[in-house]
């Protein structure tokens, strides 16, 4: 069986011949590259030394962007995405994942697959003549109703949890090779051996070559969205020596020089110096030279993977240019979240990981391996900013975004409008010159949140008022911006437990100024209050 699907799939990603086409007058293609757990400075348009010259190329046709604020994890991120809504009206409060996330599945709001009070954009642009693809990490719930085919797309092939190997379908939640793959809605065997972000990128390239060929004159919507920079730092054998003793000086050092290069692409205007350190970081200089040895390791392995990425990015771009779609497709690239500090591996909850692979140094980087870079080069990727995955600071909910293409008035400097990740689908809506219903197929739909941004896109001003809420929860991490200030939970949402700061002198939340402010503390708490029972979040687990 794995050898048929891998035959199709290397059949499916053959060149094939597709004539060029002119670019539309009517609405645009719309490319989204979606990379997983990138870092905010990961990418040298943001300021890292890991060369990205393909991701970088498309603020060449724009613009960046650096207010875009997701959730702190990808599942409910990508709930956000698809619905234009908050994660809990989507059905993604929680990530289902530790005993006490459990007993939350099911309740409204903690359906853990996309609900009935949304409706995917996919399928409203379907309806207003849209082709739509998608291949790589879909993590939007289990039932066959929640497949991309059903959500509107017309091929898709996409891992449909949340991580695995990049060689295999293991990962630290699957202990065996079980699929959790669908190819246009059926699910197959993982090609053991094939590496995925290869799979993710030649499928939706031969899914761009069709389009070309079959629908010259229909407009698509696709989506790649890798699994890179993921764990586990699995790199193709070329890929695995690019950058041998780059990283031996450290992750202190990288951090500062990544609040440098920030600063110089305009990134961090309101940060005067590098911030001190996350207290939970081991420094540098106190870990032994074998500790140091296999971190830097880690690092070089994680700097290959964005360096594929890119590469892959690279591989779509030059698909569009071939069939003549490239002038009229708008690309988005963006991250799901901020970069991932945990250590599966080390998990006691995971130890089938360790019997199934060998993280010695010289295995590192290899299928045989399942390694995680961990939080000293998880505060290094965020550069100056706090926190990192899981926590709602703005390591953990801030992400690079960049937009090139028709409709979008390039600039050299950087927008810094506070905008959310919610903003994406009603803005490719009314790109499609539609609109989102108030009722699907029968039943009320839930407002959308976000806001199209077409207007601002193009060099206007924001869609979002001055003074409007910004605010998501998942597992009592929590954050609530209204204007210059942020309230910020370190896990004690459902207790009113909020660190305020102000994001115009300090982004870098290292100055909790609650006592110097509390007549904005108690404004954003009754904020706080009123979302949790518009978004209907559970603020105790049920009994």
């Amino acid at each position: 069986m794995r050898y048929f699907v891998l035959l199709l799939l290397l059949s499916a990603c053959a060149p094939r011949a597709a004539a060029p086409t002119t670019a539309a007058t009517g609405p645009p293609n719309i490319l989204v590259i979606m990379a997983d757990d990138l870092g905010y400075t990961d990418i040298g348009a943001f300021g890292s030394e890991i060369p990205t010259p393909n991701i970088d190329a498309i603020a060449a046709r724009g613009a960046r962007f650096s207010g875009l604020h997701a959730a702190p994890k990808c599942a409910p991120s990508r709930a956000m995405f698809w619905s234009g809504n908050d994660s809990h009206v989507a059905g993604y409060g929680r990530m289902f994942v530790h005993e006490r996330d459990k007993q939350f599945r099911g309740l409204p709001g903690y359906e853990g697959e996309l609900t009935d009070r949304i409706v995917a954009f996919p399928r409203l642009l379907r309806q207003a003549g849209y082709r739509n693809y998608v291949t790589g990490k879909w993590h939007q719930g289990n039932l066959p109703s929640s497949d991309p085919i059903e959500q509107g797309f017309d091929r898709s092939w996409v891992m449909r949890n949340g991580a695995s190997s990049y060689y295999s379908a293991i990962s630290a939640g699957v202990t065996a090779d079980t699929s959790t793959y669908t190819n246009n809605g059926r699910y197959v065997d993982y090609p053991t051996g094939t590496y995925a972000t290869d799979i993710y990128r030649n499928s939706l390239i031969a899914y761009l070559d069709d389009h070309a060929r079959d629908h010259p004159n229909r407009p698509f919507f696709a989506m790649a969205s890798f699994t890179a920079p993921h764990w586990p730092l699995q790199v193709p054998p070329d890929y695995r020596q690019l950058y041998r003793g780059r990283y031996d000086t450290g992750y202190d050092s990288l951090r500062a020089q990544r609040f440098a290069g920030a600063q110089v692409k305009g990134l961090f205007e309101n940060i005067r110096g590098l911030p001190p350190p996350m207290p939970n970081v081991t420094p540098w200089a106190e870990l032994s030279p074998e500790e140091r040895r296999m971190q830097s390791r880690k690092m070089e392995l994680y700097a290959a993977l964005v360096t594929h990425l890119d590469d892959a990015v690279g591989q779509l771009i030059a698909a569009l240019r071939r069939n003549g779609q490239y002038d009229n497709t708008l690309i988005v690239f963006l991250s799901d979240n901020g970069a991932d500090a945990n250590d599966v591996y080390a998990n006691p909850d995971h130890t089938f990981l360790r019997t199934a692979f060998t993280n010695t140094y010289d295995n590192l980087g290899t299928p045989e391996s399942f390694a995680c870079y961990g939080r000293g080069w998880a505060q290094a990727s965020c550069g100056p900013l706090y926190g990192y995955k899981n926590l709602t600071y703005e390591g953990g909910v801030a992400v690079p975004l960049i937009i090139g293409g028709p409709g979008v008035a390039r600039s050299e400097v950087v927008r810094h409008e506070l905008l959310s990740i919610q903003d994406l689908a009603p803005t490719f809506l009314a790109l499609a010159g539609t609109d989102y219903p108030e009722q699907w197929e029968g039943r009320a739909l839930t407002p959308q949140r976000g806001r199209s941004l077409v207007d601002y896109l193009a060099g206007g001003p924001s869609p979002h008022a001055p003074d409007a809420l910004f605010a998501t929860e998942m597992a009592e991490q929590a954050y609530v911006c209204r204007g210059r200030w942020k309230l910020v939970s370190a896990g004690m949402a459902h207790r009113d437990s909020f660190q305020l700061f102000d994001m115009q002198t300090d982004r870098a939340e290292r100055h909790d100024v609650a006592l110097e402010h509390p007549a904005t503390r108690d404004s954003l708490l009754a904020d706080w209050r009123a979302f949790v029972d518009e978004v209907g979040i559970m603020r105790e687990p049920p009994q």
